[in-house]
């Protein structure tokens, strides 16, 4: 268990960084032409790459989001812990954002530092009146 959460760690502070819900029909491999702007610009393309275009515009950037296969992989799977945590709780979410947010309670703080999401795990539970 703690194996899978450390290989999918990133991708899960990349889904919390953005809120973003990753699909499978949002990756579409580099065409030829991108493959020789990545590799002209510093990539490794010995295997391959795939370009993010998500559904929604707000997820768009003045950059194009280029990942390798193992980032497309982490990500999928990353979304499938963030599922199961909310599968779990047999509550029902109106929205991503809604999930993201009850799963930031569950998760170590590592996982959603410098993100939107980030929680304190922090909570005082008691308080003297003479302090």
């Amino acid at each position: 268990m703690i194996e899978t959460f450390l290989n999918i760690l990133p991708a899960v502070q990349v889904i919390f960084k953005l809120g973003y819900e990753p699909q499978p029909h949002h990756f579409r491999e580099a065409t030829d032409e991108q493959y020789k702007q990545l590799h002209a610009s510093g990539f490794d393309t010995s295997s391959k790459l795939y370009i993010i275009e998500p559904d929604d515009d707000k997820y768009l950037t003045e950059e194009t989001l280029v990942v390798s296969e193992e980032e497309k992989h982490g990500l999928l799977e990353a979304k499938k812990v963030i599922e199961n945590y909310c599968d779990k709780s047999e509550k029902s979410f109106a929205s991503y954002d809604e999930k993201l947010r009850h799963v930031t309670k569950l998760l170590p703080s590592v996982f959603t530092e410098n993100t939107p999401y980030k929680a304190s795990h922090l909570r005082v539970i008691g308080r003297d009146e003479d302090e």
